[in-house]
């Protein structure tokens, strides 16, 4: 979710996942897609094993997100990253979402969270099958 609690018109108009590990190994995933929820739930829902069919739960590519002044919106994207392959044994990975607007140099730091990458988890990634892991924070919160 998206938030501009100023009186100006915002923009991002990038954002990016940096996963990083123990040993200091990191990845980094953009988002390519904009995700529908409900073609998604419907889809896992009666997802047999094999790969998630994009296409299908999918409705645009990514795309800047402009914010009036006082005003919210919800994405949910489906970020892709390169070298994953090389993300196969478990991992504690700091997650940092980082953002992008115009006028800055940098992506700025939005968010950072904890995922543990068990050794089921591990396992399932290579088939494309679509694993809910929580952030440790929330966990936290709700247990």
């Amino acid at each position: 979710m998206f938030a501009n609690n100023g009186a100006k018109t915002g923009e991002v108009s990038g954002l990016s996942m940096q996963f990083e590990a123990e040993d200091g190994t990191k990845w980094k995933f953009t988002p390519q897609w904009i995700v529908d929820e409900n073609k998604l739930a419907s889809e896992v829902a009666s997802q047999a094993p094999g790969r998630l069919a994009i296409g299908k739960v999918t409705t645009s590519f990514f795309h800047s997100v402009v914010l009036p002044g006082k005003q919210t919106a919800s994405y949910t994207y489906l970020f892709l990253g390169r070298d994953t392959d090389k993300l196969t044994v478990p991992h504690k990975l700091r997650v940092t979402l980082l953002s992008l607007s115009p006028g800055d140099k940098e992506l700025r730091q939005q968010q950072q969270s904890t995922l543990i990458f068990d050794p089921l988890t591990i396992s399932l990634i290579p088939q494309g099958t679509v694993v809910s892991v929580q952030f440790e924070e929330v966990k936290r919160m709700i247990y």
